[in-house]
């Protein structure tokens, strides 16, 4: 096995051909195409797009906290909706009459009153 040393004097004699100095230690030279560099290559690759994901991450958290810290800021709590003061007294006034549900029922029963009075009306005077 090829070892990594600090100095030339360290390597054998016979194997100082196949080593190259690389910050400031002598390590094995390898062809491109040495499994431990292929290896390399793939993790280095990994890594990179590791990260990338990681930083993408990173920024959707952030904008999310600042949707979270503006909502809280606004002081309307989760569940609620804010509306303009002419809204809220409409449906106020649309409360006096009944539920949402019961003002739909009675406004299609309306229609349909008006209608049949409209028409016993008509027979009356013929």
């Amino acid at each position: 096995m090829l070892k990594i040393y600090d100095s030339l004097d360290a390597v054998p004699e016979g194997l100082r051909e196949h080593y190259k100095l690389i910050q400031g230690k002598y390590v094995p030279e390898l062809s491109d195409d040495h499994p431990v560099l292929a290896t390399n290559k793939t993790l280095l690759n990994e890594k990179n797009t590791a990260e990338s994901k990681v930083s993408g991450l990173e920024t959707k958290i952030a904008g999310l906290q600042a949707d979270v810290d503006s909502a809280k800021a606004g002081n309307v709590p989760r569940g609620h909706v804010a509306v303009t003061k002419a809204e809220a007294e409409a449906l106020a006034t649309l409360k006096e009459h009944g539920t949402a549900t019961e003002i739909a029922t009675k406004l299609t029963e309306h229609a349909t009153l008006k209608a049949e009075a409209e028409t016993r009306a008509r027979q009356d005077s013929l």
